[in-house]
């Protein structure tokens, strides 16, 4: 995220606080569902494959505000967060 690279990180832990948005650690069904995700979709990256993953096994929304990342998430019908 651009605060951080800027040395505002008070920023970004600001925005985690007013969305009361969860930290998840990846473990290791987060993991291999994120590898599965890659073996079916080439062109998806790592991180947010994990992101993906993370919120399909927790059966939580999925806040992001990458395009493609939500159009991924809108063909495995995952549900977007509420604004």
């Amino acid at each position: 995220m651009r605060p951080l690279a800027n040395g505002n990180g008070d920023a970004v832990e600001n925005f985690v606080e007013i969305l009361q948005v969860e930290i998840v650690p990846a473990d290791r069904s987060i993991g291999r569902r994120a590898a599965e995700l890659r073996a079916q979709r080439r062109s998806l990256r790592l991180p947010d494959a994990l992101v993906i993953a993370t919120a399909q096994m927790r059966q939580s929304p999925l806040l992001s505000f990458d395009a493609r990342v939500m159009r991924v998430a809108r063909e495995l019908k995952l549900a977007p967060a509420q604004s």
